[in-house]
């Protein structure tokens, strides 16, 4: 009986390490969802919509939407 005590007692410390490695993991995750909500934000105010049918080199190193007809060439 003493020895099926032990193994149970001994489970604790595990699970308070899995709780403390858990949430370590969410701190990660909810740091990395934020940044990326951030540079979303930002690329959604200097984005440049632009035609397909021209090329402009003003836009030359700017964030660009383009829009056109896609026509997929086929061996």
């Amino acid at each position: 009986m003493a020895n099926n005590n032990n193994s149970k007692i001994g489970g604790i410390p595990a699970a308070l390490l899995a709780i403390i490695i858990g949430i370590g993991l969410l701190w990660f995750n909810e740091g990395n969802n934020v940044k990326n909500i951030k540079a979303i934000a930002e690329a959604r105010k200097n984005v440049i919509q632009v035609s397909s049918q021209t090329i402009d080199s003003a836009n030359e190193g700017a964030l660009i939407a383009t829009f056109g007809k896609l026509n997929v060439l086929s061996d």
